[in-house]
């Protein structure tokens, strides 16, 4: 019996992309915050300054389960604001989520909201059709 000698490759698992016909609508939701009371920038104290959000981006396809609702996934985390230098104010009662969800993913940067995206489209993809189930063995 003979090996072949050398180095073996490793095998990446590929992401399985959702059919072109399959369409999943995303929605960032950054409404949950933390803020300081009040934080002091270049000698100006601002009152509650956001310095940390929870962000949930949800993902609905366009594909119905068959109860006839669409299938759905979600993922949920948080992250740091940069309050180093404070440059446009915004007071908190003017806040909206469409601000937080606009600091949220700059902090990110493109490639990490396109990450989090295809994460939960992989994740309703396997919901569509499943590569594994769970199966309980009898006594």
């Amino acid at each position: 019996m003979s090996r072949k000698k050398g180095r073996r490759k490793k095998r990446r698992k590929k992401r399985k992309k959702l059919k072109q016909k399959d369409m999943v609508t995303f929605n960032w939701d950054c409404r949950r915050v933390e803020a300081y009371p009040e934080f002091e920038s270049d000698g100006v104290v601002y009152p509650d300054v956001v310095f940390w959000v929870t962000w949930l981006v949800t993902g609905v396809s366009d594909v119905l389960d068959p109860e006839g609702n669409p299938y759905t996934s979600f993922w949920e985390n948080t992250i740091a604001i940069d309050t180093s230098n404070i440059t446009d104010f915004i007071p908190f009662s003017e806040l909206t989520n469409e601000i937080s969800v606009g600091w949220v993913q700059s902090t990110m940067g493109a490639e990490t909201v396109a990450f989090w995206e295809e994460t939960v489209a992989y994740s309703i993809e396997n919901l569509i059709n499943p590569v594994s189930i769970p199966l309980i063995i009898g006594e």
